[in-house]
């Protein structure tokens, strides 16, 4: 997969696991999303850590149209951006029955499903009530 380098390895290894890694800076202890080199915020060093799984939803839009081929069987879907409880932004899919039922501020959490022969972090509501 061209998208796998040395700073990504770890985290796509995670999910063929199962587990949301994310990465902490060993200086500043500030949680970072998506998997990079140094730290942002004072270019420390990083270490992977397990992120708790837990998420509220920032934003989201219910695509209706199938604009892309590969998601054409997905519509309607839900694209959101979550923030992950540890702070980091992520972007992914919200899985609902009912794409009307998602709201701001919903609180989701991750589950892992297979797609193109890829394990990937999608998040689903802890509860569908508003």
């Amino acid at each position: 997969m061209k998208y796998i380098n040395k700073e990504t390895k770890e985290f796509y290894e995670g999910l063929e696991r199962s587990e949301l890694l994310i990465q902490k800076c060993d200086s500043c202890g500030e949680y970072v999303f998506y998997p990079r080199a140094f730290c942002p915020k004072d270019l420390g060093n990083l270490s992977f850590v397990n992120a708790s799984g837990k998420a509220k939803i920032l934003t989201y839009s219910v695509v209706m149209m199938d604009g892309m081929p590969r998601f054409k069987d997905l519509v309607p879907y839900v694209a959101a951006i979550v923030e992950l409880a540890e702070g980091p932004l992520m972007n992914t899919r919200i899985e609902i029955e009912n794409p009307q039922d998602v709201f701001i501020g919903q609180e989701v959490e991750v589950f892992y499903k297979e797609q193109e022969g890829k394990r990937i972090p999608l998040f689903r509501p802890v509860e569908n009530v508003k």
